[in-house]
């Protein structure tokens, strides 16, 4: 599986500083993925979507990995997901606001039933 890094957007970015400024969390609800309209995707921060979500993933977990310093999320997409090939991933706040967004190497992850 290609490894992703993602950037944060700049909706996300505000979120984080709003965040440390008033001692409050920011929260991720969901991590969204999409097919980039059939077309490889390069993430900017100005992002206030996905090219072309096709779907949401709510049952998501996270880890702080002390080595690196970064923060993993893991989801499972559905056994009953339609096919798609993933070229974009993005976290979500609980107002659906985007908080960061990545985009997958070329060949894509393709999920199948």
């Amino acid at each position: 599986m290609p490894e992703t890094r993602v950037i944060l957007t700049n909706y996300g970015n505000d979120q984080i500083l709003q965040a440390i400024a008033n001692d409050t969390n920011v929260y991720v609800a969901a991590m969204v993925y999409g097919d980039g309209g059939g077309y490889s995707v390069t993430p900017v921060a100005s992002q206030t979507s996905l090219v072309n979500q096709v779907g949401e993933i709510y049952n998501i977990t996270k880890r702080f990995d002390e080595s690196d310093g970064f923060i993993y999320f893991t989801g499972t997409i559905p056994a009953n997901a339609p096919a798609v090939t993933i070229r974009e991933l993005g976290l979500v706040d609980p107002g659906g606001g985007l908080l960061a967004v990545a985009g997958i190497p070329a060949a894509g992850w393709v999920i199948r039933i």
